[in-house]
């Protein structure tokens, strides 16, 4: 069973790999099933130590909220991106934001909390953090589609 449960982690890590690297040449392939290999092993050397399960179980209502959020962002966005596609605009799209956010002190956990804000902000479909100045307690974003700033200052993603 634990060959199995190392061989579908391995095609799922190598397929997911392929799909960030965005090619599918010689050397993608090669750096792919190294570093892929590399993590499958490591989870097993893990998941041995430990005798527990390593999996995420978020509650139901996170997912939900998460999958709706993402859903209704990506709508939002296609309906900008298709706009402007079909209109044409001679300037760019979208405007640059300040969102309120609580940057905290200058500690390990808060300087963790920051960088994950940052890199979350910076996935979601309608933002991309530009700028986190120092001591202004704001993110500089970019906003495809304009959304109100988020009320919560700790995490405004």
């Amino acid at each position: 069973m634990q060959v199995l449960r190392a061989l579908v982690a391995w095609c799922v890590l190598f397929g997911l790999y392929l799909v960030l690297a965005g090619s599918t040449g010689v050397t993608e392939i090669a750096a792919g099933a190294g570093a892929t290999s590399l993590a499958t092993l490591l989870i097993v050397l893990v998941h041995d130590k430990r005798r527990r399960s390593l999996i995420l179980r978020p509650p139901p209502r996170v997912l939900l909220r998460s999958a709706i959020a993402l859903a209704t962002d990506s709508a939002r966005i296609g309906l900008v991106l298709l706009r402007a596609i079909l209109r044409r605009p001679r300037g760019a799209v979208g405007s640059v934001v300040r969102q309120p956010f609580a940057g905290g002190a200058d500690t390990a956990r808060d300087a963790g909390r920051r960088g994950l804000v940052t890199l979350l902000a910076s996935l979601a479909p309608n933002g991309v953090v530009l700028h986190v100045p120092g001591g202004d307690d704001v993110l500089v974003l970019h906003r495809l589609a304009r959304v109100p700033p988020s009320g919560d200052r700790d995490w405004p993603v």
